[in-house]
């Protein structure tokens, strides 16, 4: 059975190096949130911005797996 117009993602996971700068920039962001660190666009704070990364990590890398 043969697909058409088939297009294929290669997605690796994210190597050592990358994965510590994401989790790096998600503790600062947790942190600058924590301590009152405010953005001048008040629609999105800090910590999700930071809890966004931190889960992205490990989406990219369960994606990869499959």
């Amino acid at each position: 059975m043969t697909r058409e117009g088939g297009v294929l993602l290669a997605v690796d996971r994210l190597s050592a190096g990358w994965e510590t700068i994401l989790f790096l920039i998600a503790i600062v962001l947790f942190l600058a949130g924590f301590f009152g660190f405010k953005v001048t666009a008040q629609r999105v704070r800090l910590e999700s911005l930071g809890l966004a990364v931190f889960v992205f990590v490990f989406f990219w890398n369960a994606w990869a797996r499959v």
